[in-house]
């Protein structure tokens, strides 16, 4: 479930270093974090085995993001 989040709300915008990722575990990772509420967009970079995601901080917190996917399994600076 993909939320939309207008231009006059808070944004947030965070970017997480992934390590030993794979192309498979890219693709679940995106649809996973796409489907936490207040997440608004989820951009993975395959070559840089990074993330960027852009959310609503009165919804979910950058540590909530990174605990989330820590539970995923992939670890994240």
């Amino acid at each position: 479930m993909k939320q939309n989040v207008a231009e006059s709300d808070p944004v947030g915008n965070a970017i997480f270093s992934l390590y030993t990722l794979g192309c498979s575990s890219c693709s679940g990772l995106e649809r996973r974090l796409k489907k936490v509420p207040g997440i608004a967009e989820v951009n993975v970079n395959y070559a840089a085995d990074s993330v960027q995601v852009r959310f609503d901080p009165s919804k979910v917190t950058s540590d909530d993001i990174r605990t989330f996917m820590k539970k995923l399994g992939q670890p994240s600076a």
